[in-house]
């Protein structure tokens, strides 16, 4: 094992022995950590190289030309990589002094929100990652994907890394974040934290679909005035455990920020998602969709905030979580919230567990549907309101064919 893996595996032990003895709070109170402490040094790699030998996906990005930035055991690849011009990506190692004024005040605004219950697990790794800096005016007309690899001649790897994303003013970007046949990985641990400057916009897409893998990911959006981010996430969760964390503040006058996911949970799966908005300037506007279908055995956790200064007068904010319970054994734990300290505002927030609706089920088998027939379509609709809801404009065939092959 390497100085790095060594210096990486030391770290997290200590670490994960910390958020063990100090517990994970409400949130995360059935999170398996104690079983991820027991087995993890016996089956991850640290991987601290960065080379691969092939991937369909980068095949077929390269052969479409596709935008996109690709990372190897967390290592950025300018060589794999293709990029617009008004877009530039700078290793750690170069980026760390380069941008040094930048990451404090990103920092220093995102001082209220809270620590990543993971977010040591990469001190051990702090050349893995990059900073991406999208120019000011920038007009990004195609997504520019983020494709993490792995090394595939191991097996378990451990993709940790830190993205850190700088939009300018006037600037406009999409990211598609995916992980390209990454069954060999154990443990993704990922940090995102994006700044959006006056009037530009930034979309956020997300989807992680291998069941097997131990997931924990955190995203932090600091929004600036007249901004906007729109962050989607889809995922089947995972049978070690996913554990998402996305907070936002909304910081600039007229700023917007968005979160929408959808969760397809299948037997054993488990899923903890946090989403928190803060507004802090005035007329800011946040929303939140969370939907998940949990089927019998799996587990949903949901933990939701809309945190509303002295100073956002005229905020407009909801939060809506749904859930579709399918067996009898599904659990599913909801904690939508509001703390609101403005006396002029707009906010509201609800959650719905149910099973599949009884009524329209009679109706669709009276019709000459069969029951299971019947179940899929329910289904295919709240799924497919989700891709309406969330205005996703690319990779909507893919997405369609992530919930479609739950519904199999």
């Amino acid at each position: 094992m390497s100085c790095i893996a060594e210096k990486g595996k030391e770290s997290i032990d200590k670490e994960l022995e910390n958020l063990y003895a100090q517990g994970l709070g409400q949130s995360l109170e059935r999170f398996p950590l104690k079983k991820v402490m027991q087995t993890a040094w016996q089956e991850i790699f640290f991987g601290d190289t960065a080379s691969f030998s092939s991937n369909k996906r980068l095949d077929l990005m390269r052969e479409k030309e596709c935008y996109r930035a690709v990372f190897c055991n967390g290592y950025f690849l300018a060589e794999e990589s293709f990029l617009p011009d008004s877009v530039n990506v700078y290793a750690w190692k170069e980026a760390k002094e380069l941008f040094a004024g930048w990451r404090a005040m990103l920092s220093s605004r995102c001082e209220k929100l809270a620590s990543f219950a993971f977010g040591s697990i990469g001190k051990g790794f702090e050349e893995k990652g990059a900073i991406i800096h999208v120019q000011e005016g920038a007009k990004i007309e195609k997504p520019l994907y983020l494709l993490y690899l792995t090394d595939p001649k191991r097996e378990n790897n451990l993709e940790a890394f830190s993205i850190e994303v700088m939009v300018g003013s006037n600037a406009a970007v999409s990211f598609i974040s995916e992980y390209p046949e990454i069954s060999n990985t154990a443990w993704i641990n990922g940090q995102v934290k994006i700044s959006i400057e006056k009037e530009g916009r930034c979309t956020w897409l997300e989807q992680v679909v291998d069941s097997s893998i131990l997931k924990t990911q955190s995203l932090s959006v600091l929004v600036k005035e007249d901004a906007r981010f729109d962050g989607v996430s889809l995922s089947s969760g995972s049978s070690r455990g996913e554990y998402t964390q996305v907070q936002g503040v909304l910081e600039g006058k007229r700023s917007f920020g968005s979160f929408r996911s959808l969760s397809l949970l299948k037997e054993g799966q488990s899923h903890w998602q946090e989403v928190a908005f803060y507004h802090q300037g005035e007329a800011t506007e946040s929303h939140q969709l969370i939907k998940t279908v949990v089927s019998d055995k799996a587990f949903s956790s949901f933990a939701g905030c809309i945190d509303v200064s002295k100073e956002a007068q005229q905020t407009d904010a909801y939060q809506l979580n749904e859930n579709i319970l399918l067996g009898e054994r599904g659990v599913v734990f909801s904690c939508p919230g509001l703390e609101i300290r403005a006396d002029d505002v707009k906010a509201s927030h609800g959650c719905t567990i149910s099973k599949l609706d009884k009524g329209a089920l009679f109706y669709l088998m009276s019709r000459g549907v069969d029951a299971r027939a019947a179940e899929r379509l329910l289904l295919e609709g709240f799924c497919m309101a989700f891709l309406k809801q969330a205005e996703i404009s690319t990779e909507q065939e893919a997405f369609a064919a992530f919930v479609r092959g739950f519904l199999l």
